[in-house]
């Protein structure tokens, strides 16, 4: 069966929930059967999966995508369950392969800036990765203005730029700031902060918006 999204055709299909095990479809974001949400779709459905959880999700994701589904948010879904299990380079190809039919959503490109930072502080990133990294979250922000959005680039900035000692406009303040004008929440940097697998003491820059 085939539908529309974001007005393109995808092909749905027919795999198994990984809860309850009972028949889902790619189209739907709930399991009719046990009420748990099977499709991923940002970062604080992730809070609550550990590892077995993921692992389950990744094998249906991956089921749906040998059964031929075409869904970008399939692919965003399975991406981010990767990422969450340190695959940073399996997790990119996913999200680059959401946003090959999906370009109108920031998740992917979001998380796709984290995943091309490679589990490193962003000092230690070569700059051909921050670069990428940047690109992304300049698509995130011109799609959707989120303040976790701001925040990640604020804190590349700061580990990047000002630690090295390298001029960059706008600044890292500049971010930081438009993070907080846009609602960041400390659950959101906690939850950034265990995706990047960086412990945020370490980071030398501000992990609590009321700091």
């Amino acid at each position: 069966m085939s539908l529309e999204v974001y007005g393109v055709a995808v092909r749905v299909v027919d795999v198994r929930c990984p809860g309850c095990g009972s028949a889902w479809s790619t189209n739907q974001q709930f399991c009719q059967y046990c009420g748990r949400q099977v499709l991923i779709s940002s970062m604080s459905d992730l809070i609550s999966l550990d590892a077995r959880d993921l692992k389950k999700h990744v094998r249906t994701y991956e089921d749906a995508l040998d059964e031929g589904a075409d869904d970008p948010s399939v692919h965003a879904a399975l991406g981010m369950c990767l990422l969450k299990l340190g695959l940073r380079d399996k997790a990119l190809a996913h999200f680059e392969d959401a946003l090959l039919d999906d370009i109108e959503n920031s998740e992917p490109y979001f998380y796709a800036a984290v995943a091309s930072l490679g589990g490193k502080k962003p000092f230690l990133v070569p700059l051909a990765g921050i670069r990428r990294a940047e690109e992304y979250l300049t698509a995130a922000l011109r799609l959707e203005e989120r303040g976790i959005y701001a925040y990640l680039y604020g804190y590349i900035r700061f580990d990047y730029y000002e630690r090295k000692s390298l001029n960059v406009e706008p600044s890292y303040q500049h971010y930081l700031q438009q993070a907080v004008l846009r609602g960041v929440t400390d659950l959101d940097i906690q939850t950034l902060f265990e995706l990047l697998e960086i412990d945020p003491s370490s980071a030398s820059i501000p992990t609590s918006v009321s700091a």
